[in-house]
């Protein structure tokens, strides 16, 4: 099974120790496709298989500063009667649709904190937590 070659999906040409390739941005979701099989897969596998992690590292001209920032994507991979069918989605949290609504980084992450003018910052420091 080769995940990789679907031409849907980015290249992912980095050499194994390249660490560039964990914070590469996966932007399009998808829905369903079929992905090419190498070799047979057993009768008995049959089921979905589910992962999360971090897929997008930047909104805009914004870069999150740290991993865990990414904001989240669900993958599926679907197995039924040996073919395999993909599919993956941002995760509606209230931060990932902050930023997409504003089209730039708009709440602070793990290790990223938001762009804002010095008058905002000072604001916030002299008012405390809301």
């Amino acid at each position: 099974l080769d995940l990789f070659c679907h031409p849907a999906l980015p290249a992912m040409t980095a050499v194994p120790n390249d660490l560039r390739m964990l914070s590469t941005s996966l932007k399009s979701e998808l829905q369903d496709v079929k992905l090419p099989v190498k070799g047979e897969i057993p009768a008995w596998v049959d089921g979905s298989l589910y992962r999360n992690g971090p897929a997008l590292f930047e909104i805009g001209e914004d870069h999150f500063q740290h991993w865990f920032d990414g904001q989240a994507m669900l993958h599926r991979f679907h197995v039924q009667g040996g073919a395999v069918q993909y599919t993956n989605k941002f995760l509606q949290s209230h931060n990932y649709k902050a930023h997409m609504q504003a089209g730039k980084i708009a709440v602070d992450e793990f290790g990223t904190v938001a762009p804002s003018s010095i008058f905002s910052r000072l604001s916030a420091a002299w008012s405390g937590p809301s």
